[in-house]
């Protein structure tokens, strides 16, 4: 009697132990896997700020260019006068 209850305690204990390895392991999988998608979505966000930001600075480039060609004008006409 005390064997069979001896041996059903180690298998409760084994079986303990791997439930709780299992567990971790899916803790851990689950851990990873919500890291990836924090790293997604941020990579997303820093590509959409990225796109906006070389918009930006086109527009910038075009008003420099712009403005270059204004005073190349009146530098022209100021000469010419």
């Amino acid at each position: 009697m005390l064997r069979t209850v001896f041996a059903r305690n180690i298998r409760m204990i084994s079986s303990t132990r791997a439930a709780g390895m299992q567990l971790r392991l899916y803790s851990d999988k689950f851990q990873e896997r919500e890291t990836a998608s924090e790293n997604m979505y941020i990579r997303k966000k820093e590509e959409e700020e990225l796109k906006a930001l070389r918009e930006k600075l086109a527009q910038v480039e075009k008003q420099v260019d712009d403005l270059k060609k204004h005073v190349d004008e009146k530098e022209a006409q100021a000469k010419s006068k």
